[in-house]
């Protein structure tokens, strides 16, 4: 993969900002060139910035044919595993809460990774529109230039949907004259997007108003909250209605699998006293040792069955809340994905993700993510 990210956006001022995240070097620093600043009572800074060359990107092209590549999704399924080794560890808990949310628990999991910061830079800023295509050549030139002076072989650059439907165009026209540098679908503005389509669905089927009566959000600030544009507040809340949806179905699940699998009934005496040896010290080593005890792994396959019950036996009410569950783990998948670095759980994420944009008629992120899917399951081959 690159070895450096760069993330260009654009605000109400156009112009195009950009930051460039490089992973920390452990050696001698080379020493940073003198820069003197003089100093003045000026405070009115006039600067004077040559006006971009005009580029044409002429006739349009669209993407390269491909041959079609079969993206594995079981590491789907290893991802909701450990959630739901989360859930049964907080119903464990439930009198004297010890296991944190899943925010923590899972940084508690992850112990044995070293986290090193990255070294993150702030680029010239573009006095230009980011609207317009030769704002765009621009960020690629001088990424390309960046690439040249680091003496890298690759480079991936991230946007916004916005901005990403214009690189690929350029990208498309010459695929000569960018060939080293990979253009990527920012995973926060995905993320955002799909909490919209989230609170699309359900709002009005009663989310809102369970959002507001529960006192997790005040009445103010929920419209913002369910269509994602106050990120933080959007992911907790749905973390938690997450949580208590699957508590529910949880209060459920011991009258169905006493009627459905009577052998399998004792599982759920058995599987606290494993619990409560886990829950005592959360790390990445007891984690492992916890998923691959036979009492868990018979307990989740019984759950995994029960789920499947509820979606496809019970009704179109219980389906359509189910269909919640399923859209809130695309969410932590994708999530997950960023902070471990699993690339192989984001492309089942993205994929999870093309066919709700097209449901509910988000024709742009659903015509970008279509093509960012098609370059990257093909990045292995390609730029390997």
């Amino acid at each position: 993969m690159a070895e450096n990210v760069f993330d260009y956006f654009f605000g109400t001022s156009h112009r195009v900002n950009g930051i460039a995240v490089q992973p920390r070097m452990f050696g001698p620093e080379l020493p940073r060139p003198a820069c003197d600043v003089p100093k003045s009572k000026q405070r009115t800074v006039y600067v004077s910035l040559p006006a971009l060359p005009v580029y044409a990107v002429g006739t349009r092209c669209g993407p390269p044919t491909r041959s079609y590549v079969e993206v594995k999704t079981d590491i789907c399924a290893d991802a909701l595993k450990k959630n739901f080794l989360w859930l049964v560890c907080r119903l464990h808990s439930a009198t004297n809460q010890s296991v944190p949310s899943w925010t923590g628990y899972n940084i508690l999991a992850s112990n044995s990774v070293d986290v090193i910061p990255s070294v993150v830079s702030y680029l010239p800023t573009i006095n230009a529109p980011a609207t317009q295509r030769a704002t765009v050549h621009e960020i690629l030139l001088q990424s390309k230039n960046i690439m040249t002076s680091l003496h890298i072989s690759n480079m991936s650059v991230a946007f916004d949907q916005a901005l990403y439907c214009k690189v690929t165009e350029i990208l498309w026209a010459h695929r000569d004259r960018f060939p080293n540098i990979v253009p990527r679908l920012g995973v926060f503005h995905t993320i955002c997007m799909f909490l919209g389509v989230i609170a699309k669905r359900f709002q009005a089927a009663g989310l809102r108003d369970i959002c507001i009566e529960s006192g997790a959000m005040a009445e103010g600030s929920v419209s913002g909250v369910l269509d994602g544009h106050k990120y933080n507040r959007s992911l907790r809340f749905h973390k938690i209605m997450y949580e208590a949806l699957l508590r529910l179905v949880w209060n459920q699940f011991p009258q169905w699998l006493t009627e459905n699998h009577p052998d399998a009934h004792d599982l759920l005496d058995i599987l606290p006293l494993v619990l409560s040896v886990f829950s005592e010290g959360i790390s990445s080593t007891t984690v492992e040792e916890s998923l691959d005890r036979t009492v868990f792994r018979k307990v989740h396959q019984y759950f995994c069955e029960f789920l499947q019950h509820l979606r496809s036996q019970q009704g179109p009410l219980a389906r359509f809340w189910m269909s919640y569950i399923d859209m809130v783990e695309v969410v932590l998948n994708l999530v997950r994905a960023s902070r471990e670095g699993n690339w192989a759980l984001h492309m089942a994420s993205i994929r999870s993700i093309i066919s709700w944009t097209f449901a509910y008629d988000n024709l742009n992120y659903a015509r970008s993510l279509t093509a960012y899917y098609s370059e990257m399951s093909h990045i292995e081959h390609e730029k390997p």
